[in-house]
């Protein structure tokens, strides 16, 4: 296969067919996969759909991608032309790969290859090679040859001078976590943690800090995580991944799930969702045939408390749809009172950065409401009529019928005993 898929030699510029596009066309048979080319700019258009979806390698980019744009990738490799990585090069992503660094001179052609006008921005976005030329004792010879200049030198301060620098730091960039002081000031940060100052830092800024995991039983573990109001599992990890990584080493991420009431429900795509109405729409878009990404990570703002914000879903690379468990005029108590804060956080943040947002009131599905001046009672029915009216407006059509109720109600029946399913 591989004598058959060899380029042949070009003639008068012209590419000829492969060996193999000669005998299958000869035989008349069919490709699996129709054959189209495509243009660089469609193709820079399809990766940065992927890329906005979240995709964050090579290999998640070319599951994203459409059969036929991976088929047109694929005879463009057999034929030499790499093109995916010379597109990428282009819209310069910044995809990973083995780094074989064993000199000055390899540390520095790794460090030009990547493009990188700053040692930061080479540690930020290369970690693995930037700790492999750290190791090696290349960082000094790197940086002069590129005219850097050293980070800032902060072993030579006191204690408290330290901690003054870090809290001058902190207010003047207007931080809000400790996370944040550490991705833009990681010697400092550094510098901080190896003295055993973290602590009388948290104090001096009025932070909360950060908890123990280790040997916290679980009924503690479940009144911590209620107490922080996380709502699902993929809102746990993302705001608590310590708490929910030591969670998961002990076997405990479904009890704490249990306690608090969450969900774990499975689409039509396999995807598993923390709420049936997040499930049902998932499965509306499924049965659509429309392209979406489930829980995108949004890059243009931060969450609710400077934590990493997540879309439930981003539809065509073009659409956000947030699915609201409770509107901002609702009051809910326990693990949810403070969601109508996140809420409109979130969706003055859409709106500031100019992203499209279809919101989708989750909570109809449980309780009755008057939605743009129109009484919905609460139940299935209700939801699916108001999830298909509100992507429609956004120009994603999906007719509500009977077959259509009846078809999300079939693909949900099984994983819930709720009695709002057959309303």
């Amino acid at each position: 296969m591989r004598y058959l898929m060899r380029p042949l030699p070009e003639a008068d510029g012209v590419k000829p067919p492969s060996r193999y596009a000669r005998i299958r066309d000869a035989l008349g048979l069919e490709p699996n996969t129709p054959s189209r080319d495509f243009s660089d700019d469609e193709l820079e258009h399809a990766f940065q759909k992927a890329v906005d979806g979240g995709v964050e390698n090579i290999s998640e980019l070319r599951l994203a991608l459409t059969a036929e744009v991976n088929n047109y990738i694929n005879r463009c490799v057999a034929s030499g032309d790499k093109v995916h990585h010379r597109i990428l090069k282009k819209m310069k992503f910044r995809f990973k790969h083995g780094y074989d660094i064993c000199s000055v001179e390899d540390a520095i052609g790794c460090v030009k290859d990547t493009g990188s006008q700053s040692w930061s921005e080479f540690v930020t976005h290369y970690p693995e090679a930037s700790t492999v030329v750290i190791e090696l004792e290349f960082k000094e010879a790197v940086m002069a040859s590129f005219g850097w200049t050293p980070l800032v030198n902060y072993s030579g301060k006191s204690d408290d001078e330290l901690l003054a620098t870090a809290i001058d730091t902190f207010r003047a960039n207007q931080f809000t976590t400790m996370n944040q002081l550490g991705i833009e000031y990681s010697s400092l940060i550094s510098n901080v943690r190896s003295r055993g100052l973290v602590d009388r830092l948290y104090d001096a800024l009025g932070l909360e800090k950060p908890f123990e995991w280790q040997g916290m039983s679980l009924d503690d573990l479940i009144a911590v995580v209620r107490r922080n109001a996380h709502t699902s599992f993929s809102n746990w990890h993302n705001e608590s991944s310590g708490s929910y990584k030591y969670a998961a080493s002990r076997d405990w991420v479904r009890e704490v799930g249990k306690a608090l009431g969450w969900g774990d429900y499975k689409g039509l795509n396999g995807y598993s969702y923390a709420s049936l109405p997040e499930t049902i729409v998932a499965n509306l878009l499924h049965m659509a045939k429309y392209d979406f990404a489930n829980h995108p990570r949004i890059t243009h703002f931060s969450g609710y408390g400077g934590g990493q914000p997540f879309g439930d879903f981003l539809l065509e690379g073009d659409l956000w749809v947030e699915v609201w468990a409770y509107r901002t005029d609702e009051t809910p108590a326990g693990i949810f009172e403070r969601y109508p804060e996140v809420r409109r956080h979130k969706e003055g943040a859409y709106a500031a950065n100019g992203m499209r947002l279809c919101g989708i009131e989750g909570g109809l599905f449980y309780r009755k409401q008057t939605i743009d001046g129109t009484s919905y009672a609460a139940g299935l029915s209700s939801f699916v009529r108001h999830a298909c009216q509100r992507l429609s407006d956004e120009n994603y059509a999906i007719e509500y019928t009977a077959d259509l109720l009846s078809a999300v109600r079939n693909s949900i029946v099984d994983q819930s005993e709720s009695a709002m399913i057959e309303r």
